[in-house]
């Protein structure tokens, strides 16, 4: 009769005994280690079990579970490398929690093989399980949504060919159409129900989709075009659209949209506005594309617009540093600047700005252009306006410099200047430990 040992031993050399004994043991698999950190207490589950608890709308989600399924893969690529689809099942009933983080995973990245497979096999329904998730024994909704929004139109038609396993909503068309997947678009509006909201146009157009802008002007005309669409696409450019919008009459343009195309520097988008459309433009047009330093734009506003601009157009382009603007507005309009345009000059450092400002106009500055300079420690600027304006500073301009710790703009204010409280600047210094202005300071005294 074989003895106890040798019985262990003919057990434990059997692969296919041993793995129906595993079966019925606690623990993980070497394999699922990696998978350890997702438990349920771990912030990318509790995000996806709300998403999936609450059925909200996807939109009000996306940005922040895009993040989780690019951390999902970084951990299951790998492992489907190394291991394929054979192990997801044993991973998924050693690991139950796993089951979620898989599915989302698969819908999101059109992993067809991994989806079948889970949807072949479902989970056994026990107290346990039923109990601790409501998803390890009945159907996901938002699956549909979800592969939609990332174009995985092979795992769209998947999961559509199993109804009661996976749900959509009009996210699925909304966002799919925001991202420009037309043939997403199209499988959905030729075999679901479901439909989309205005935000599928107005997301396309935004980001300027025109084959999933035609598809929905022809399809889903019904649903509408938001009165913002027309005005989107031309704020970031989309000529394209623009001409799609104009040319089948689509409403919503207004005086907005040469306005925030101009802000963009979308010189095209300004010239098809300014030749085919009657809207105009504002003031704002000059101003806000002078402010990004879209000197193109500007100019063809000049010449071409009769709606000018306002202060706002050389100040906010000396803040940003355009000197080519700021030199076109000073020789070819006569709004000029506010004094409030080289303070801002100062602040930013943009000293060649400065300069010019200082010699072609005659706006000024205050005290805040040599005190916001220091406090960003722009020492040739301090240098420059002490030199050259009679403004002067505010006490304020040594006390920041001190306590931002510029040691070279407190070395300069202290030799140069009579406005600072030393005593006050050492306080200030003190406070944020920068002891070598505090040593240069008490020397002073």
């Amino acid at each position: 009769m074989p003895t106890s040992s040798c019985l262990a031993d003919a057990v434990l050399r059997n692969t296919e005994l041993l793995r129906g004994i595993f079966e019925f043991q606690d623990g993980l698999y070497e394999d699922g280690l990696v998978f350890q950190h997702l438990h349920p207490a771990s912030d990318e589950y509790k995000t996806l079990t709300r998403y999936h608890l609450l059925g909200e709308s996807l939109t009000h989600y996306d940005t922040s579970l895009i993040p989780i399924f690019e951390r999902l893969d970084e951990v299951l690529s790998p492992w489907y490398a190394m291991h394929g689809s054979t192990r997801v099942l044993r991973l998924v009933r050693s690991m139950q929690y796993m089951r979620l983080m898989v599915l989302v995973h698969a819908a999101y990245y059109g992993l067809t093989e991994v989806m079948s497979l889970l949807l072949h096999h479902p989970p056994p329904l026990t107290k346990s399980s039923s109990s601790s998730s409501p998803f390890y024994c009945h159907g996901f909704p938002h699956l549909i949504d979800l592969s939609a929004l990332n174009g995985q139109l092979p795992m769209l038609e998947l999961l559509h060919s199993n109804p009661t396993y996976s749900t959509a909503s009009t996210d699925s068309m909304d966002l799919a159409a925001r991202n420009g997947h037309v043939d997403v678009v199209r499988f959905l509006h030729f075999h679901r129900n479901e439909g989309c909201s205005h935000f599928a146009m107005l997301h396309a157009a935004t980001n300027g989709h025109l084959n999933v802008v035609e598809f929905l002007h022809q399809f889903r005309h019904f649903d509408g075009v938001p009165d913002t669409a027309f005005v989107s696409a031309a704020a970031n450019g989309h000529l394209d659209v623009v001409r799609f919008f104009h040319k089948h009459n689509v409403h919503g343009c207004t005086t907005r949209a040469m306005d925030l195309a101009a802000r963009g520097g979308h010189l095209a988008v300004v010239t098809f506005l300014h030749h085919h459309r009657t809207e105009g433009c504002t003031t704002s047009a000059m101003d806000l594309a002078a402010k990004n330093g879209h000197i193109e734009v500007v100019t063809f506003l000049h010449r071409h617009r009769k709606e000018g601009c306002t202060t706002l157009a050389m100040d906010g382009a000396v803040s940003n540093g355009h000197l080519d603007v700021v030199r076109f507005l000073h020789h070819k309009r006569h709004e000029g600047c506010t004094k409030y345009a080289m303070d801002n000059a100062a602040e930013h450092g943009h000293l060649n700005v400065l300069r010019f400002l200082h010699e072609h106009r005659t706006e000024g500055c205050t005290t805040s252009a040599m005190d916001r300079a220091a406090s960003y420690g722009r020492l040739e600027v301090v240098e420059f306006l002490h030199n050259h304006r009679t403004e002067g500073c505010t006490p304020r301009a040594l006390e920041i410099a001190a306590r931002n710790g510029h040691l070279k703009v407190v070395q300069f204010l202290a030799s140069h200047r009579h406005e600072g409280d030393i005593q006050s600047s050492i306080r200030h210094a003190t406070q944020n430990h920068h002891r070598q202005i505090v040593a240069y300071l008490e020397g002073l005294n």
